[in-house]
């Protein structure tokens, strides 16, 4: 999920802005805090995406975190900042063969949440168990 705060100040990037956000995903979400702050919100299939920036537009890319890497301030921090957009968020877990295991923040409407989301994250995990299991057998039969 992406995510871009628009300053009351930096109206004139409204349009920008939004542009951008359609560039990830064919839906966009605009919200407006009581001190007129612009939230623009786009899910993507990855958290990763384009960083364009204009003066007063701060984009939020929502990131992944390692938990064997222990940066604990990085993962406060993304939470932090997500939070104070949203009123509460969603975390999923992969594990990846080369990378191991990361845990992705999505916020509650995001991709990941959605009918198709599951599905894919269902599927996903059937091949990793399938995966696993093949590695077992692999495991048990070198034993």
């Amino acid at each position: 999920m992406h995510y871009w705060r628009i300053a009351p100040s930096a109206r004139q990037h409204l349009d920008k802005t939004i542009a951008d956000a359609f560039k990830l995903g064919n839906t966009v979400k605009v919200e407006q805090a009581p001190d007129g702050t612009f939230a623009v919100t786009s899910p993507a299939h990855l958290p990763y995406g384009d960083s364009n920036r204009h003066d007063g537009v701060i984009l939020s890319v929502l990131d992944r975190y390692i938990p064997a890497k222990g940066d604990v301030h990085k993962l406060a921090n993304l939470l932090d900042v997500a939070l104070k957009w949203r009123s509460y968020l969603v975390i999923t877990s992969h594990t990846d063969q080369d990378e191991g295991l990361s845990w992705f923040i999505h916020s509650s409407d995001s991709y990941a949440t959605t009918a198709e989301g599951k599905a894919d994250a269902a599927l996903e995990a059937e091949t990793d168990a399938e995966t696993e299991t093949d590695a077992e057998v692999i495991d048990i039969n070198r034993g």
